[in-house]
């Protein structure tokens, strides 16, 4: 029961962890917004668009959330395959990411093939580059260059992600 209760705490500290990051994004655009610190219209536009995704993704964590209870009770939430063109799919995510990659001072590249489409559920796939995003800046140093690419290797897709943190140790794998 203890080890359980760990268990339990340790997922609301994450899912608490995880939440902060669109807030603190949405908290960052509405102040720009608020505080009129944009030069045009169509920079606003753009603060509108991301208060938009950062809300979306929200919305895609507290849905991994219930998705998890779900889990717990043995009542597991079917995929919702799509068909996806990755590169799109990783530009977006990625494009939506630069402000916070950029307030801690970290670059992101893409290099990506466009119109290589494969079936996967579009939201869980933008949920683990999110994560592998976020923990990139976390964990890695000021400056860093984060890659992520999408290209063709025999007849797979591969979605290559390298950054320049020091990677989980052995141990914690």
């Amino acid at each position: 029961e203890q080890q359980l209760a760990r268990l339990r705490s340790g997922f609301v500290a994450s899912v608490s962890h995880e939440l902060r990051t669109p807030l603190a994004q949405i908290r960052l655009f509405l102040d720009t917004l608020r505080l009129k610190r944009y030069a045009s219209d169509d920079q606003r536009e753009w603060l509108v668009g991301h208060l938009a995704r950062e809300t979306t993704r929200l919305e895609h964590l507290i849905e991994n959330v219930l998705h998890f209870s779900r889990l717990e009770r043995g009542a597991p939430a079917p995929l919702a395959l799509a068909r996806t063109d990755l590169a799109a799919l990783v530009r977006e995510t990625v494009d939506g990411f630069a402000p916070l990659a950029h307030s801690h001072r970290a670059g992101v590249e893409c290099d990506l093939t466009p119109g290589l489409e494969a079936e996967v559920d579009p939201a869980r796939m933008r949920q683990v580059l999110l994560n592998l995003l976020d923990n990139a800046v976390k964990f890695g140093p000021p400056g860093q260059v984060i890659r992520v690419g999408v290209r063709a290797v025999a007849w797979r897709i591969r979605i290559e992600f390298c950054d320049q943190g020091h990677g989980i140790p052995a141990a914690a794998r």
